[in-house]
């Protein structure tokens, strides 16, 4: 299933947290998948051999891509089994996301490298144009990335969403297993981003506006390669 959307992100400091939730929780809905108001997710991306994504993303390309896969659980003995492939392409605030579900057993053919396996039960373009980008950028996986999302989604329009994503931590790992020690991406409240298809509620620039906020081109994945760096060096 493909998406095309746009998307804004605003860093929010622990104090500007809970009064952005407030006015938000009184606007908006929370997620039916977030029973609980909140859920984990995991991701496990995949870079080139010389980082591209990463030094894309640094350079401040305005075409971006990321390759990763997903669970939304701690890890993925937390899960229900459930994979999700993911190839996000992004040019500046507009992204478009390729996205399927496929289960613990297909996953572990691709992490065997066993593709032609995996395709010869499971031929959906998604899965495919996933591998492709495996094998023709001999893309391996580059980064652990787990954090807390509290997400709500609009009463009349269930494209609009808004999520806080809090208590980001990372690993240098190779799979969506409990990696040994994590590394906390720290100095960060929480980041807000919004997803949109068309235009933005009225009521989204009051809170902009009240809160003092400034749109961010912060990304997860390019912030958690420099944290793992300060003990493992990236490559030049």
């Amino acid at each position: 299933m493909k998406q095309v959307r746009f998307e804004f992100k605003y860093i929010l400091h622990p104090t500007q947290v809970v009064e952005a939730r407030d006015i938000i929780h009184r606007c908006m809905e929370l997620d039916p998948f977030a029973p609980s108001g909140s859920y984990t997710v995991t991701s496990l991306y995949f870079d080139t051999p010389t980082l591209s994504d990463y030094y894309e993303k640094s350079s401040g390309f305005l075409d971006r891509k990321k390759v990763r896969a997903r669970v939304y659980a701690a890890n993925l003995a937390a899960s229900d089994g459930t994979v999700w492939l993911e190839i996000k392409q992004k040019h500046n605030a507009v992204f478009k996301k390729t996205h399927v579900a496929i289960p613990q057993s297909s996953w572990d053919l691709i992490l065997e490298h066993r593709y032609t396996e995996l395709l010869s039960h499971d031929t959906r373009s998604e899965i495919r144009e996933f591998l492709w980008d495996l094998i023709r950028e001999k893309r391996t996986p580059s980064s652990f990335i787990r954090y807390q999302r509290t997400p709500y989604v609009g009463a009349h329009d269930p494209s609009f969403r808004i999520t806080f994503d809090s208590d980001i931590e990372t690993a240098r790992h190779d799979n969506l297993t409990e990696p040994l020690y994590t590394y906390s991406v720290k100095n960060i409240g929480a980041i807000l981003e919004v997803k949109f298809s068309e235009t933005l509620p009225p009521w989204f620039g009051h809170v902009v506006r009240n809160l003092n906020l400034t749109r961010t081109s912060f990304s997860k994945y390019a912030r958690s390669i420099e944290t793992a760096s300060l003990w493992n060096p990236l490559p030049r």
